[in-house]
């Protein structure tokens, strides 16, 4: 995409829960970059919150601008290489397909990944991310058990 605006994405686990780790990780990074104030944070709207939703509040707590690119309905086809779903425009390629689609928006100055163990679509999009050559941080999780899950 050419539309000349920076961006960066913030992405990671549907469990994450540690809301001061990402705020520590991306109001450094806005810190050390200057305060700029023309820097767009993309995730994936995520609907079970997490890291996605972790990485708006915090950005937009700066006051600078977020953009969700949340999954589209998808159903099952011939070209699927899992089990069908039952729910129509449940496909699981829906996350595949969204991260692809968060990484072709470009300009990317940055990526935040915040992936916890088994977090598979963090894991399609670092690689997403890797493939286009986005500068990548991936954060590691203060590993505290919190209600079953690691935050």
């Amino acid at each position: 995409m050419t539309d000349d605006i920076r961006r960066i994405l913030g992405l990671g686990s549907r469990y994450h829960n540690d809301y001061g780790l990402v705020l520590d990780t991306l109001g450094g990074w806005w810190e050390r970059q200057g305060h700029p104030t023309d820097i767009e944070l993309v995730q994936g709207e995520c609907p079970y919150g997490g890291a996605d939703e972790l990485c708006a509040m915090a950005w937009s707590s700066f006051g600078l601008p977020v953009r969700g690119v949340p999954m589209e309905p998808r159903n099952c086809d011939a070209d699927c290489y899992h089990k069908a779903f039952a729910a129509p425009g449940e496909c699981p390629r829906r996350g595949p397909e969204r991260n692809q689609r968060m990484v072709d928006l470009g300009g990317y100055v940055g990526a935040f990944a915040f992936p916890l163990p088994g977090s598979r679509g963090t894991v399609d999009c670092i690689r997403r991310i890797k493939a286009a050559r986005i500068p990548l941080l991936v954060v590691n999780p203060r590993l505290v058990p919190v209600g079953g899950r690691y935050a």
